[in-house]
């Protein structure tokens, strides 16, 4: 789940934290929805959720491999590897570009016990060259292109638009089959795939969860929970980045103006 919210001038993207909980067995989920880079408070406040966690804590990451593993690839898996993993790279470039921190660097590092939840890295690359899926392109230079303060502030503005990048992302992704088929894997099967481990807990350790996510995922994960009989109880929502938009607070002085004009508008056509 993810969100932009106007409060005056101030525009503020938010994530979820979705606790759920299956009604016949009692037992709980506690959903974190992610974003790749963000405040270093949202993921402060985030992190102490994952480690102040009393039950089991699964998480998203396909994992990665050593130079040694890269080098026995096939060439068009080490291809699609080498665009995945300038993915991590390149965010961490432009977040400190933007004063913002990424993910990987802010957020805790997997501990005994925790579960990864995800395919493998090895099978996503397979599934991939196997699908003839297009290659991630590479973000050796993401940052540079940051360097003018207008470019900064641009894109500061484009990441409040991300909800509504991921709802045109899922429209399109019916359009375009390519993009489709991508999807399918990146999202649709990881998902199942974390479902899939999420299935294997048994006992104490499959009655308090916790579990990490992108955004992009979640809506599919909540459909998964909702299947296996888990509602939504509540949601807290965490601001990962915020922008002061100048004289958008007039939007709120206007409102009533407009209001009251379609009104008459409407009393005048009756």
């Amino acid at each position: 789940m993810i969100r932009t919210i106007r409060e005056g001038d101030r525009w503020r993207l938010q994530t979820a934290a979705i606790a759920l909980e299956q009604p016949q067995t009692g037992k709980r989920v506690l959903l974190l929805s992610m974003i790749h880079i963000g405040r270093p408070d949202y993921y402060a406040r985030l992190a102490a959720l994952v480690e102040e966690h009393p039950g089991t804590v699964l998480f998203e990451g396909v994992g990665e491999l050593s130079p040694e593993e890269q080098a026995a690839l096939p060439e068009e898996e080490r291809r699609v590897y080498a665009g995945l993993a300038s993915l991590n790279a390149g965010y961490r470039r432009i977040a400190a570009a933007l004063g913002l921190v990424a993910q990987p660097d802010a957020m805790p590092k997997p501990r005994p016990g925790w579960v990864r939840a995800d395919l493998p890295v090895r099978e996503l690359l397979r599934r991939w060259v196997a699908g003839r899926l297009p290659l991630v392109p590479l973000m050796d230079q993401a940052g540079q292109a940051l360097e003018s303060a207008l470019a900064r502030r641009v894109t500061r503005l484009l990441l409040l638009q991300e909800p509504w990048i991921l709802s045109v992302f899922r429209l399109v992704k019916g359009i375009s089959p390519n993009l489709g088929r991508l999807t399918g894997l990146l999202v649709d099967e990881r998902n199942a795939a974390a479902l899939a481990t999420f299935d294997t807990l048994a006992g104490p350790a499959a009655q308090d969860v916790l579990i990490t996510y992108g955004a992009g995922h979640v809506p599919g994960l909540l459909a998964g929970f909702r299947t296996r009989g888990y509602r939504v109880r509540h949601q807290d929502w965490y601001t990962a980045h915020e922008e002061r938009i100048p004289y958008t607070d007039l939007l709120d002085r206007a409102a009533p103006i407009f209001a009251q004009r379609g009104s008459k508008g409407a009393g005048s056509g009756e």
